[in-house]
């Protein structure tokens, strides 16, 4: 049954769990996120599943049938999250995975959320977007030379800047995109000896590029709406 949804603010964040504590008394299932692929582009130094990537995708999937009968059980649903690896990656599992599950989440109304580094072409997100409430970002750089000095750090093979510099202009490029596209663009940003000094200018580019939202990572989470 469709739920009547309301309106994501800096004052509501579906996702966040208080909420559904406040209204309900206690804690209840709200939230479910999937990972869809252990594959990924990059090889970034902050990312927390660094150590289960890998360079080929497995043949061991859980049914999709079953993933939706299962949430055919969870009446308390008002959010569902994606991620991977780089969820985006592999064509047949945004076909047979992704668009599926996102078109069952938005008949239900149950709000959608995707982790993706934007560096793929934007070809590849145009089939999501109808029954997308949220696309998050990670954006931890000022420019090329930090995505570079970032984004690499864990690569079995080397990559050239040329190559890393054309990579980072295809994240901004397709954020901006898709900012304009109305797209709810969330970026997160870590907090790092990298990251500290500049935190107030990521901000600003972040802005600049039409995101919605920032979060800011340390030991804490703070929420930064984009004004």
């Amino acid at each position: 049954m469709k739920t009547e949804l309301i309106a994501m603010s800096p004052q509501y964040d579906p996702w966040e769990s208080i909420h559904s504590r406040q209204k309900n008394g206690r804690n209840t299932l709200t939230s479910i996120e999937f990972t869809v692929t252990n594959l990924c582009n990059l090889r970034c130094e902050h990312c927390a599943v660094g150590d289960v990537l890998t360079m080929k995708e497995s043949s061991e999937r859980i049914p999709l049938s079953l993933l939706l009968q299962r949430l055919d059980e969870i009446d308390s649903l008002e959010t569902l999250s994606i991620t991977g690896g780089e969820p985006m990656y592999n064509k047949s599992i945004i076909q047979e995975y992704i668009v599926p599950i996102f078109r069952y989440a938005h008949e239900r109304g149950i709000r959608t959320q995707i982790n993706s580094n934007l560096t793929l072409d934007l070809e590849r997100y145009e089939s999501i977007l109808p029954f997308l409430d949220v696309l998050h970002i990670s954006y931890n750089y000022l420019n090329a030379e930090d995505f570079y000095k970032v984004a690499y750090v864990h690569s079995s093979h080397p990559t050239s800047f040329a190559q890393a510099e054309k990579t980072f202009q295809r994240m901004v490029d397709n954020t901006i995109a898709l900012a304009k596209k109305g797209v709810f663009v969330s970026a997160e940003s870590l907090i790092s000896v990298h990251t500290a000094p500049i935190l107030d200018q990521i901000h600003h580019q972040i802005k600049e590029m039409g995101c919605q939202r920032h979060e800011v990572h340390p030991l804490y989470l703070v929420i930064l709406p984009v004004t």
